[in-house]
């Protein structure tokens, strides 16, 4: 099986960046309530202190971490502003540089805790089980990924990005093609399987095959008549 598509390159560019908040939303989510209020003020560099408040908020608003790298320039403007550091304004530009790796994971593990979230890791089986159950619904690849998202937040789980996402989908696919082909196989006499290619054979390539043909509209394509 080709590698799947689930979103076009501009939407998967969107989906792993860090959500876009306005003002409203970035005053509610980049606002510490008790307990994130305590683990904050256990902080001594300020730069993961604004680190640890955009993890919360974009956590929060997405069920996902971001990379320091997908933090919007704006929303590092907006905490620093919050927290009242007029000295730090020209900090902005170096706050990649400072913000470590280290301390990123140990605030994504800190969020979730005290979220009371599961981490993806935790949860990778249960996942991989759900996508399983889309798939058998026959739902499109894309609709699976959407269907998965929503899922992942309503139980409170950390959301993966895209590309774990289309790994998963893709070799659940791949998976249940496999089981398809097997039970065909070892049911099927050749009788049978002559059959059966009878109907998906073509006279010309322009034409339908005959099991097309069988497959009827009912329900009128009229944006009027869909309710």
């Amino acid at each position: 099986m080709s590698r799947i598509k689930l979103l076009q390159p501009q939407e998967i560019i969107l989906f792993n960046r860090a959500p876009l908040l306005d003002l409203e939303e970035k005053s509610h989510f980049f606002s510490l309530t008790s307990p994130f209020d305590e683990e904050f003020k256990e902080l001594r560099d300020r730069y993961a202190k604004i680190g640890f408040i955009l993890q919360l908020g974009y956590f929060k608003y997405a069920g996902r971490f971001y990379g320091a790298n997908q933090f919007h320039k704006s929303d590092i403007v907006f905490v620093i502003k919050q927290l009242g550091w007029k000295d730090w304004g020209d900090k902005v530009a170096n706050f990649q540089d400072n913000y470590s790796h280290q301390a990123s994971y140990k605030h994504r593990l800190k969020v979730l805790a005290l979220s009371g979230w599961s981490s993806f890791e935790e949860k990778q089986t249960e996942f991989n089980h759900r996508i399983r159950l889309l798939i058998d619904q026959q739902l499109l690849p894309r609709k699976v990924l959407w269907k998965l998202q929503e899922y992942l937040f309503n139980n409170q789980i950390e959301s993966p990005s895209h590309d774990t996402y289309r790994r998963a989908i893709s070799q659940t696919l791949i998976d249940s093609s496999e089981e398809i082909s097997a039970i065909l196989f070892k049911y099927l006499s050749d009788q049978h399987r002559g059959i059966l290619d009878l109907f998906i054979l073509r006279d010309k390539s322009y034409k339908k095959t005959e099991i097309a043909s069988f497959i009827t509209v009912i329900q009128s394509p009229k944006p009027a008549d869909i309710k």
